[in-house]
């Protein structure tokens, strides 16, 4: 585990159990507030087609914010026979938007947990993007990345190196060559490990689990 120095200026106060409703009200969610304001990825208007209608009855501002502003990408699995795309769902900037970062602010990719998906990030999610291009990525066979693939063809069977050739195929495409720190809850964190173990090149590794 590394520590980052680029985030050292990003601090929160320690609280006791009691305090810390106080100190979410007085520290994270004004944070929220300027970093929502901040990164300019997050003003699109309208969710796109592959979300479905329930979110509409979403009140949550962050969990609305995260549905308005996923989209989908094709991203080849180059380790399953005929090297597949995936339109895999996620929440990040543009190559265009993320060029605007300072240099030598490194990618954060944040990884969902177990039977979940990238709207469990949606209040960590503001506050890093305020500081350095971050992504927050359905694993294929998660979330609202399309599993129509699998589906069709029972014999398909994602496994561990798939998930991290998704993952590979996914950060050449869109980090453009920075460092990339991945962050992981649960099954994220697991998946975390085994893309740092098996691509050891790709940059920094932060391991974080729920």
């Amino acid at each position: 585990m590394k520590t980052l120095s680029y985030f050292n200026h990003i601090t929160l106060p320690e609280s006791r159990p009691h305090n810390r409703v106080q100190a979410w009200r007085r520290v994270v969610a004004p944070c929220i507030i300027h970093a929502q304001r901040s990164a300019s990825h997050l003003s699109r208007a309208q969710p796109a087609s592959f979300i479905p209608p329930q979110v509409s009855e979403i009140v949550e501002p962050a969990a609305q914010a995260m549905a308005t502003n996923m989209r989908r990408v094709p991203v080849t699995i180059s380790t399953i026979p005929g090297s597949p795309e995936v339109a895999t769902a996620f929440v990040g900037p543009t190559r265009d938007e993320a060029s605007r970062y300072p240099k030598d602010a490194p990618s954060i990719v944040l990884l969902h947990g177990f039977d979940s998906s990238c709207m469990e990030w949606r209040r960590l999610y503001p506050l890093l993007a305020a500081a350095a291009p971050t992504y927050a990525l359905d694993l294929v066979g998660w979330g609202f990345t399309d599993s129509s693939l699998f589906q069709s063809d029972p014999s398909l069977v994602i496994r561990p190196e798939d998930k991290a050739a998704h993952m590979r195929a996914f950060l050449e495409a869109h980090t453009d060559g920075r460092p990339v720190v991945l962050v992981g809850a649960s099954l994220g964190g697991a998946k975390a490990l085994d893309f740092a173990h098996t691509y050891p090149e790709v940059g920094w590794l932060w391991r974080g689990e729920t």
